[in-house]
């Protein structure tokens, strides 16, 4: 059983998972928020086999012509134009796709900033994980605000339907506070929380995962260098199943150079550029 279906069966109360157990089609949503588009796969459950994935992307913020891709295992994909201008248009049509037999057990979300101090891989949400979830989103603001309107949308629409957040920055909770600390002052950086945080650690915890599967070996036996090339780009070094180095720091904006991310930048230029008047903070940001 894959580990994250292993996470969400701990999790879930007794009640519901005696409701499932003996139902055959039974499949969780995976959802993946992000200011420009919803993506999500539909996973038989436990085992995590993929059964559909949907997409649906405005790019240039048409949400009334959104562009929905719908593709099952060994199927060519089927695309369309969909009217998804309101959250709740776009999680109806992500739901209603899934085949009419399927008992929907549960829905997980990747949460790409969960802060320093979510040392839980998922975990069930409830009004105190929303807000830390709206709290970080100030650090991710391409990702964490709309995660949590998905996240509510749901619950309108399906309240008694169990939800997961996943937190993207929990593989690097327990970096050694060597590979976490800034060369700054020590009692007013690091023990006030600005520290290195990393991210995409869904993404390297699962090559470690893989790695190990192909290896035939467990996780905590080896080394190994983890990249997470995309969008986003990051590298992590990973010690006997633990993380022990990443590029990217405490936001998303430091290491490599990504799509739309230049990646570290000698911090005296962007000094220099605030002293000369050329740019400001606002226009740092958006650079």
């Amino acid at each position: 059983m894959n580990l994250l279906s292993k996470q969400i069966l701990s999790l879930l109360p007794s009640s519901a998972k005696n409701s499932f157990m003996n139902v055959e089609a039974k499949a969780i949503w995976i959802f993946n928020a992000g200011s420009t588009s919803l993506k999500a796969g539909l996973f038989q459950f436990p085992q995590l086999n993929r059964l559909l994935s949907v997409s649906l992307d405005w790019p240039q913020g048409d949400r009334k012509h959104a562009q929905a891709l719908l593709q099952q295992p060994n199927q060519p994909a089927q695309t369309t134009t969909v009217d998804a201008s309101t959250d709740e248009a776009a999680v109806q049509f992500v739901l209603q796709a899934a085949p009419p037999s399927t008992q929907i057990v549960a829905v997980a979300h990747r949460i790409v900033h969960g802060g320093p101090y979510q040392t839980e891989p998922v975990v069930r949400i409830d009004p105190r994980v929303k807000q830390q979830i709206q709290h970080w989103g100030r650090l991710a603001p391409l990702h964490n605000p709309p995660a949590l309107r998905m996240i509510e949308v749901l619950e309108q629409l399906y309240p008694t339907l169990p939800q997961f957040a996943a937190w993207d920055t929990a593989f690097f909770a327990h970096l050694p506070e060597y590979a976490a600390t800034y060369a700054l002052p020590y009692d007013r950086f690091f023990q006030r929380g600005w520290r290195r945080i990393g991210f995409h650690g869904l993404s390297h915890g699962w090559c470690l995962e893989r790695s190990a599967e192909l290896l035939g070996k467990s996780p905590d036996s080896f080394r190994l260098i983890t990249c997470h090339l995309g969008g986003g780009c990051s590298v992590a070094a990973v010690n006997h199943g633990r993380p022990v180095g990443t590029t990217l720091g405490f936001s998303a904006l430091e290491g490599l150079p990504m799509a739309t991310r230049s990646g570290s930048v000698d911090p005296g230029l962007l000094l220099a550029l605030l002293e000369s008047g050329q740019e400001t903070v606002a226009s740092l940001q958006r650079l």
